[in-house]
């Protein structure tokens, strides 16, 4: 009976905070959710050249591990597609925690300044207008955002994240340059396809992200670590904005 009642003193002291902060989680992105209403009721999209509230919400969160055989560009199964994250991630200065990205690890030695990489939905619809079977994660983006547009963010400015006690504050550092290892996912690379037609489908996928700054998504490095969660409400700092 003792050992019985130990075990279980030990289960509830291990997982019940668990339960909890899972359960925080959830309760702040319903919460999210009303509060971004109410922010969208007066105005139900974003001009390009207006940085005034309300903004956007995060649909989507991605991340994704290190992987010795598959997280390398050389490597025959390599994808820039990320895993949804759907209970939210940890942010720091040195990045996304559990989050791998081989170029800035390698090659920038983990740059602050590429902590974290963003995206709007307005990229991936159009897109799907140019008849790619582009899905949400493809791009690697590690958040993406609605009711926002690509053109919204400025290198230089602050934005917040926030749901509840929930906050992180964002630094844009720069747009990201669409490179040819997006060529790897599979509606590009598609064995049905020519070698030569394979070619003309990337350059095409390429040149429709790199024709505005912005289009492709934002690097950014991280002012305020914390945690974000799904529909946490995205708003610039506006003392940053004069």
């Amino acid at each position: 009976m003792a050992d019985s009642l130990s075990i279980s003193m030990f289960t509830v002291r291990t997982f019940l905070p668990l339960v909890m902060l899972v359960g925080e989680w959830v309760s702040c992105a319903s919460m999210g959710v009303r509060d971004n209403s109410k922010l969208l009721a007066s105005k139900s999209s974003i001009k390009d050249s207006d940085n005034s509230l309300p903004t956007g919400y995060v649909s989507r969160l991605a991340a994704r591990k290190f992987d010795d055989e598959n997280s390398r560009p050389s490597s025959r199964f390599y994808t820039t597609r990320k895993d949804e994250q759907k209970e939210g991630i940890w942010l720091s200065k040195a990045g996304i925690r559990g989050d791998y990205n081989h170029y800035r690890t390698i090659t920038l030695k983990g740059i602050p300044d590429r902590a974290v990489s963003l995206l709007t939905t307005d990229t991936m619809d159009l897109l799907r207008s140019y008849g790619y079977q582009a899905m949400d994660g493809d791009l690697g983006e590690n958040i993406l955002l609605d009711k926002v547009s690509y053109s919204f963010f400025e290198p230089g400015k602050q934005y917040r994240l926030k749901c509840r006690e929930n906050e992180v504050v964002l630094e844009i550092t720069e747009p990201v340059i669409p490179c040819a290892n997006l060529c790897k996912l599979p509606y590009i690379n598609d064995d049905s396809k020519t070698p030569k037609e394979r070619i003309k489908e990337c350059q095409g996928f390429i040149s429709i992200l790199a024709s505005k700054p912005g289009l492709r998504g934002w690097y950014a490095k991280v002012i305020k670590e914390g945690a974000i969660v799904p529909e946490s409400v995205l708003t610039p700092v506006l003392s940053d904005f004069g």
